[in-house]
């Protein structure tokens, strides 16, 4: 498998005021990406490592990225290397070597061509990718692969409605997608993991941390500060565990941590270096912020049982639009 793949015209020629690079200036590293793009030796070109992205370019580019500047062209669109970023784990099946690309590929070229998070499945596995072509890959025995995901195939409409027993009176796709991209972050957190093992049972797990908190917004206007969470209480243990893991994340870059877990993070932070008994433990946000935050129950502190978090849809801000 190759370490990287190409998108074509990918990067407009303005695009460097949206991202920082460095230019690969090693000569090794540079003959290695030149055989990976498969550039002939008598072209000219440069090549730009992305460092940072601004939230104008978080939909489309990512640290890593390696923009392809060929110098003898004016080209309104560079190509770009990504990392082949393909994590695949298979479980359940005894002496059969994975071969076939098909759904992975059919899955990023979707995400890649629409922008977007996709999902592929034949029933003995199924693959998400995220809009950067991310994948997460599971195989699993014949039939079982989505075994405990068929209410999130009802919901993105991956089930012929017509044929169901109990047709489906109001779609969640929202939610349904949500706890998909829950399950691509817990194998993205654990991807320096010698298995993905762990991952693969923590994933099972998803449903009942995602579908509740997270049908409380479907339809609900998306920008509008109408959910008030509130902490729960620090003397619980697992509880505890997640705000100290968050706190870490905190106070390496707070603009990393979703505004209201920033706030209450900065709250507890403020408490302990004060030791003032004022704290922040609730926060009005809206259904987006809500939604990033819900992609931390990809965390195994944040307990199926006991959330670190309370919320409630406030109706009369909901309705005040």
């Amino acid at each position: 498998m190759s370490d990287y793949f190409l998108i074509g015209g990918l990067f407009p020629q303005k695009g460097f005021s949206v991202v920082d690079t460095e230019k690969v200036e090693q000569f090794h590293d540079e003959e290695r990406l030149r055989r990976e793009a498969e550039i002939p030796e008598d072209q000219k070109v440069a090549f730009h490592v992305v460092t940072f992205i601004s939230s104008e370019a978080d939909n489309w580019m990512a640290e890593g990225d390696i923009v392809i500047q060929r110098l003898d062209l004016e080209e309104e669109f560079m190509d770009v290397m990504r990392p082949n970023i393909h994590l695949f784990y298979e479980t359940g099946i005894r002496n059969s070597p994975y071969r076939d690309e098909d759904l992975p590929h059919r899955a990023r070229s979707n995400s890649l061509r629409i922008g977007k998070w996709s999902f592929e499945t034949d029933s003995s596995e199924y693959v998400i990718s995220d809009p950067l072509g991310r994948l997460v890959h599971i195989r699993t025995a014949k039939k079982s692969a989505t075994s405990g995901m068929t209410k999130v195939l009802y919901h993105i409409g991956m089930v012929d409605q017509a044929k169901a027993k109990n047709p489906l009176k109001h779609k969640r796709p929202r939610t349904a997608w949500l706890v998909l991209k829950v399950i691509h972050r817990i194998f993205m957190d654990n991807r320096s993991s010698p298995t993905f093992g762990p991952a693969f049972r923590q994933s099972k797990l998803v449903m009942g941390k995602v579908w509740d908190p997270a049908s409380d917004i479907e339809g609900l206007p998306s920008n509008v500060p109408c959910i008030k969470l509130t902490r729960s209480k620090l003397s619980k243990p697992i509880i505890k565990e997640f705000w100290e893991r968050l706190l870490v994340d905190y106070l390496q870059d707070e603009y990393l941590v979703p505004r209201g877990l920033r706030e209450m993070c900065r709250g507890i932070q403020y408490k302990r270096e004060t030791r003032s008994r004022n704290s922040v433990s609730s926060v009005m946000v809206t259904p987006d912020e809500f939604e990033k935050i819900l992609m931390y129950t990809a965390w195994p502190e944040w307990s199926e049982w006991q959330s670190p978090i309370g919320w409630k849809v406030m109706e009369e801000h909901a309705e005040a639009i």
